[in-house]
């Protein structure tokens, strides 16, 4: 899990201009765990969102495309999902886990 939000942190910060604000929160609640990534960057174009978590869909020049379909299938071997939320401004993204109290 560690690498899927260093991954969603790395892109957060490659994406917010200088002076912009990443946001990360985890919140635990009905037997999951909700971690969400934001930022205040331009966000993801439309036209890369029907492919975002494939690999090597890159959304800013020199790019690989791995980032986000590594955090997804890290976050899919836990159990949980990932996704992009709609609205902004910039992009938020959302993992969601199974969670039980110790």
């Amino acid at each position: 899990m560690s690498e899927a939000l260093d991954n969603l942190l790395q892109n957060a910060l490659q994406h917010t201009p200088r002076g912009g604000t990443i946001r990360i929160e985890a919140v635990a609640k009905d037997r999951n765990l909700t971690i969400t990534v934001s930022d205040t960057g331009p966000g993801v174009a439309q036209e890369l969102r029907a492919n975002l978590f494939e690999p090597f869909a890159a959304g800013r020049r020199g790019g690989t495309g791995l980032g986000l379909a590594a955090a997804r299938d890290l976050v899919t071997a836990h159990g949980g999902t990932l996704r992009l939320l709609d609205g902004g401004p910039g992009a938020t993204f959302e993992i969601a886990l199974p969670w039980q109290e110790s």
